[in-house]
C-alpha cells in the first residue's frame, strides 16, 4: 500500500499547521485557530477513538500512523511504544522499509528498553512484544512467547479479549462488556482486560456498570488500581 511520506513522523518540530494535517480527521471537532495545541493533545477522546478504529479496521494503516503522530506529539512513551507494535504487527514484516523509517522518527521518545525490543523486532531478532496498550497484541508479553490459554472441561475457551473485540466490532458493546467483566473478576491480574474494559465505560458513558464493577474489584488485587481511580475521578467531573 503506497504511502503519502508526509504523513510519516520525521522526528523534526511540527508547527500546528503540520500536526493538524497529519490527524485531520482526528481533530474535526476542533476548530484549530481557537483551541492551542496543548488543549487538543490532552484530549482523551482522540486517543480512544484512533484505538477504536484500529481494533475495528486493523490493516487501516494511515490511522496507525495517525495514532503514532498523536502519541509522539503528546510524549507518551507506553503509548507510543503500544502504536508502533501493532503497526509493526499489521505488517508482519512486509512493510520493512516504512517500519524502520517510522521507528527512526519517534524512538527518541521511546524508553530505552522499548527502544532495543523494537529494534531487535525489525532485525529479525526478537517477537514483537506488547503492554497493556497493545490493541492487537496475540497475547505476546515481554520477551517470551507466553501465551495465556483458559480451559474448561478438557476444551479450550476464546481468548475473552479476542472475544470482546469481536463483539466491539459489531456494535455489540454490551456483550462486550459483559466478558470483559467476567473476565477480569477471573483473572484480574491480566491488564489488557481492564484497559479495554475502561475504554467501553468511557466511550458508552456507562457510569452505573462502572461503578458496580469498580466497587468488585475492591475486593481483589487489583493491578491497574490507579487506572481505576482515574476513571472514577473522570466520572465524577
Amino acid at each position: 500500500m503506497a504511502l503519502n511520506s508526509s504523513l510519516l513522523v520525521t522526528g523534526e518540530k511540527a508547527d500546528e499547521e503540520q500536526v493538524f494535517s497529519d490527524t485531520s480527521f482526528v481533530f474535526s471537532k476542533y476548530d484549530k485557530h481557537q483551541f492551542p495545541l496543548h488543549h487538543i493533545l490532552e484530549d482523551e477522546d482522540i486517543l480512544d477513538n484512533l484505538v477504536h478504529e484500529i481494533t475495528k479496521r486493523p490493516k487501516n494503516l494511515i490511522t496507525h500512523i495517525q495514532r503514532i503522530n498523536f502519541c509522539y506529539k503528546r510524549n507518551s512513551s507506553e503509548q507510543l511504544f503500544a502504536a508502533l507494535s501493532d503497526f509493526f504487527r499489521v505488517l508482519e514484516h512486509k512493510g520493512i522499509e516504512i517500519s524502520r523509517r517510522m521507528f527512526a522518527g519517534v524512538k527518541n521518545k521511546l524508553a530505552p528498553d522499548r527502544e532495543e525490543q523494537l529494534r531487535q523486532y525489525l532485525d529479525n531478532r526478537a517477537e514483537l512484544t506488547e503492554n497493556q496498550f497493545c490493541v492487537l497484541g496475540k497475547g505476546i508479553i515481554g520477551t517470551v512467547n507466553l501465551v495465556q490459554q483458559i480451559y474448561s472441561a478438557g476444551e479450550q475457551e476464546h481468548d475473552p479479549l479476542v472475544l470482546a473485540r469481536d463483539y466491539i466490532e459489531y456494535s455489540q458493546l454490551d456483550e462486550a462488556k459483559r466478558v470483559l467483566e467476567k473476565a477480569i473478576v477471573e483473572i484480574s491480574k491480566r491488564e489488557a482486560l481492564h484497559v479495554e474494559l475502561l475504554r467501553l465505560y468511557k466511550a458508552t458513558k456507562d457510569i452505573s456498570g462502572f461503578h458496580k464493577m469498580y466497587e468488585a474489584l475492591k475486593a481483589l488485587n487489583n493491578p491497574m488500581q490507579d487506572e481505576w481511580d482515574r476513571m472514577n475521578e473522570y466520572f465524577k467531573a
